[in-house]
């Protein structure tokens, strides 16, 4: 299971109490707390070049048609809610 960026800061956070401990001046850039879900796909249209699926966000529910190229490179943003689905299966919010 990949760590998320909340428990990343709670990590940093218990590491630098250490170094508080004995006496070092740390100073912690939390990392931005995104959350994550998986997306679910139904089947698009498969041609040369022009292969889609259709991804349903599981933020806000709105059906988007994806170039799978376009999920492989830097992603598809959700016309509704504005997060991110990637090719992973994953849809990054925040």
């Amino acid at each position: 299971m990949t760590p998320t960026n909340k428990d990343v800061n709670k990590a940093l956070e218990l590491l630098a109490g250490e170094f508080r401990a004995a006496g070092a001046q740390v100073t912690v850039n939390p990392l931005p707390e995104k959350e994550t879900r998986r997306f679910t796909q139904r089947d698009g249209i498969h041609r040369m070049g022009r292969s889609t699926i259709l991804i349903t966000c599981p933020f806000c529910g709105v059906e988007v048609e994806a170039f799978v190229w376009s999920l492989a490179g830097s992603g598809k943003r959700c016309p509704g809610c504005g997060a991110k689905h990637t090719y992973f299966g994953r849809t990054v919010k925040g």
